[in-house]
């Protein structure tokens, strides 16, 4: 294969890998805030697997999203379904001010939280609420909330990976030339 080809072949490799991570980088996960109120994260979490619609079936006992005595984890993936199920057409990640947005991907296990590509490059708030925030019942399943989940906040991890999206193709540049 001629150096020429060889080359374009990696660009194009290197180009695609680049954009990959450029969208993991920016993928948005909704997440309970740490410290939230426990009556506050139920009605959040009975809203967003009530009329919200998220699909609350992983969060249930013995499901993979399951975490035993934590609240703020279980009430953490319904918010994340029900923001990735909503928000193309609105729905926001809020719940009367007990979740925010990260782009530190919260998955454990094979708990898997969905994500969505972002365009916004700092973790932020929600800016709405659900439209109907009052819940009916309280979940008797999950028990009290524990401090054990933090959701991820490392904006240098974000930098770093950043930093080497942009600089693979000049790597690879260098590293061609090496050879």
């Amino acid at each position: 294969m001629s150096h020429k080809r060889w080359l374009s072949q990696i660009w194009a490799l290197v180009f695609l890998l680049s954009d990959l991570l450029e969208t993991a980088i920016n993928a948005q996960y909704c997440v309970a805030r740490a410290g939230a109120d426990a009556t506050a994260l139920s009605n959040g979490l009975n809203w967003a697997c009530g009329p919200g619609g998220a699909n609350c079936t992983p969060i249930q006992p013995g499901q993979a999203c399951y975490v035993a005595n934590n609240l703020t984890a279980i009430a953490s993936y319904a918010y994340n379904d029900y923001y990735q199920r909503s928000r193309a057409t609105g729905g926001t990640c809020n719940f009367s001010n007990t979740a925010n947005l990260t782009y530190n991907n919260p998955s454990f296990g094979s708990c898997i939280f969905s994500g969505s590509s972002g365009t916004n490059t700092s973790t932020g708030t929600g800016t709405g609420t659900p439209t109907s925030p009052t819940p009916t019942s309280t979940p008797t399943a999950f028990g009290p909330p524990s401090t054990d989940f933090v959701p991820f906040n490392d904006a240098t991890s974000i930098s770093s990976a950043r930093s080497v999206a942009y600089l693979l193709p000049l790597m690879c540049h260098f590293l061609y030339h090496a050879l």
